[in-house]
């Protein structure tokens, strides 16, 4: 494009470049954003976005008749606008920046499909003190209406052609991100880290990503001693911008490489909203704590705004023993927490002895919104009582925890009461499954690395039939899950009352006829019910989602739990273990099955349409 004097850039070009773009979790600049400054710079309302207009006969003045209409618009081209011009308008762009998106229902439930308003929180909760680390929810602070989105678009921007990235760098706003590469071939000089930082402006908020260009599978201790030494250089040259960073984010290939917050990380920090601190490999052993003697109580890191937070488990360990992070815990409303790589220290004092500790210090956090869990600890019970550590929380996911890790983590945070849990590579049991309203198993293991003397039975569905109803959810998914069979959902359909949704995804042991008996047994088991029993529709929460079940809608149902909702749940939860329990059946409204490998029948796809009000196969 560079040079081309009628280069239009279209919708469709300027996504292809934000695809492009090296943004490391931040998000992408809005194509409208780009437009919307252009009229507001040009006072004009007619600048639309550049594409080909329809050219309708009298649209073109006749050059040998004279007559005609001239165009109605004028094309904006890469080379249409002065520089001095262009520089007023890429800073308005760069305004764009920060936007706010709305906390809508759709997105309050991702990733989801249930989702809960701040007031819908009971402060009664299910235990009776309700306590979380000795604050109650109503004294801590409720989440944003509106969510920060950052971005940088004068990357994006700079890439249209070679006229406008000159023009670009030479704006101080451009220099308010600053990316800093840790590769053996072309490391970024730190040089540049203070040369940024000098030509941005001290209003404009910095953005600093430290990462690589390539992360390779493999790595050796030469490698990782290399990035180590030169990441700590780096850390040292960026922790005095900290307090102007809107954003900080280190993405490297070893968890040795990573920042301590406790030693590196000091200030008051008004624009932070993102901090993350991750790594790819976990070098587990090689990891160590800073030994508490050298954590400075007076040391101050105050982040009064940060809503998205991702660290490695080391990092959450050494960060949370750090007095000013932990004070400022109870009064945070995360959006998103991510803890991942961790294995807790056997042989460090100030590491966690056992996943209580850990969930106790989750249950001082204030609010989080989305939890993602990557960790392994080692399961002691009896160290605190049942919902002890229960979490202000609405979404979980978990990946490749141990059950017993698990059935240790569910009693202990009893109450939290979930919105949605998704687990990955984790096995369930009876006692691991918490209160929750929309369940997804993804990659459930076909082995379950159960003790053969607790867990008895060696079939997998059997032993998943003992574990499943204890869900009393409404949804249930199951993605790529190679062990579930027609069997597994047989136990679906008997111990699940209240389950009125089922995806089924990439599970290929699942056939047509498996299917057709599992709806044909949940249609005989509400047919049994007592008279007594009989479900009544006219104080079912989720009844007035079911029109948007159509028949053969992909549309997907939102549903809004409240405190009412959860103690219907709650009440089920304490209840019998195994039906009958007093819970009715509750027929099946949604059905979405695909990557089963199998075909459809037109005679098929009728009989499901007939039983069941929404469904889908593809």
């Amino acid at each position: 494009m560079d040079g081309a004097n009628n280069n239009l850039i279209t919708k469709t070009q300027f996504s292809a470049l934000n695809s492009r773009s090296h943004d490391h979790q931040l998000h992408t600049t809005s194509y409208d954003a780009i437009i919307s400054s252009l009229a507001l710079i040009l006072g004009s309302s007619r600048i639309m976005p550049p594409k080909k207009r329809q050219v309708r006969e009298g649209d073109v003045r006749d050059s040998r008749k004279g007559q005609g209409r001239p165009p109605t618009q004028r094309k904006l081209t890469t080379e249409a606008l002065p520089a001095q011009l262009l520089s007023r308008i890429f800073s308005a762009v760069h305004s764009f920046s920060t936007t706010y998106e709305k906390n809508t229902p759709r997105r309050r439930a991702s990733p989801g499909s249930v989702y809960r308003l701040p007031k819908d929180r009971d402060p009664g909760g299910f235990n009776d003190s309700h306590c979380c680390g000795g604050e109650t929810y109503s004294k801590k602070r409720i989440p944003d209406e509106e969510v920060p989105s950052f971005s940088f678009p004068l990357g994006t921007v700079a890439a249209v052609c070679r006229r406008w990235r000159d023009v670009v760098h030479q704006l101080p706003e451009f220099f308010s991100r600053i990316v800093v590469y840790l590769d053996k071939e072309e490391p970024t000089p730190l040089s540049q880290i203070q040369l940024y930082s000098r030509k941005c402006p001290a209003d404009v908020p910095l953005d600093i990503v430290v990462t690589r260009r390539t992360f390779p599978d493999k790595s050796n201790e030469d490698e990782r001693e290399r990035e180590e030494s030169l990441a700590k250089a780096v850390t040292k040259a960026c922790a005095p911008l900290l307090p102007r960073c809107r954003s900080f984010i280190f993405d490297v290939l070893h968890t040795t490489s990573l920042p301590y917050i406790s030693q590196n990380f000091e200030g008051h920090c008004p624009h932070l909203g993102v901090l993350k601190l991750e790594a790819r490999i976990d070098d587990e052993d090689l990891n160590t704590l800073p030994h508490t003697a050298d954590i400075k109580s007076a040391r101050s890191f105050t982040f009064p705004n940060l809503f998205s937070l991702a660290l490695d488990g080391y990092t959450f360990m050494d960060a949370i023993r750090l007095p000013s992070f932990k004070a400022q815990m109870k009064d945070l409303s995360i959006d998103t927490l991510s803890i991942c790589s961790f294995t807790s220290p056997e042989d460090n004092d100030d590491g966690y002895e056992d996943v209580e500790d850990f969930a106790m210090d989750l249950s001082k956090i204030g609010y989080i919104r989305h939890l993602t869990l990557g960790v392994d600890i080692l399961a002691d019970p009896g160290k605190y009582e049942s919902g002890d550590c229960e979490i202000a929380l609405d979404h979980l996911t978990i990946y490749g925890a141990d059950y017993e890790m698990m059935e240790d983590f569910s009693n202990v945070t009893f109450g939290s009461s979930l919105c949605f849990l998704h687990l990955v590579d984790t096995d369930i049991t009876y006692e691991s499954l918490p209160v929750v309203h929309h369940l997804r198993l993804e990659r459930l293991p076909e082995e379950p690395n159960h003790d053969p003397y607790k867990y008895r039975d060696p079939n997998p569905a059997v032993r998943f039939g003992d574990a499943i109803r204890r869900f009393l959810g409404h949804r249930l998914d199951l993605i790529d899950c190679q062990g579930i069979t027609d069997e597994h959902l047989k136990y679906i359909a008997t111990n699940c009352e209240p389950l009125r949704r089922l995806y089924i995804a990439n599970c290929p042991k699942i056939t047509i006829k498996g299917l057709k008996a599992f709806i044909s047994k949940r249609e005989e088991m509400i047919s049994e019910q007592d008279e007594d029993a009989d479900e009544d529709t006219s104080d079912n929460s989720d009844d007035e989602l079911d029109a948007d079940d159509g028949n053969d809608s992909d549309a997907e149902s939102l549903f809004k739990c409240d405190a009412q909702s959860d103690a219907v749940l709650i009440e089920g939860f304490l209840a019998d273990a195994s039906p009958p329990r007093g819970l009715p059946y509750r027929s099946f409204c949604r059905l979405n099955v695909s990557g089963t490998g199998h075909h459809l029948s037109k005679t098929d796809r009728r009989w499901f349409q007939k039983h069941v009000q929404a469904f889908q196969f593809d």
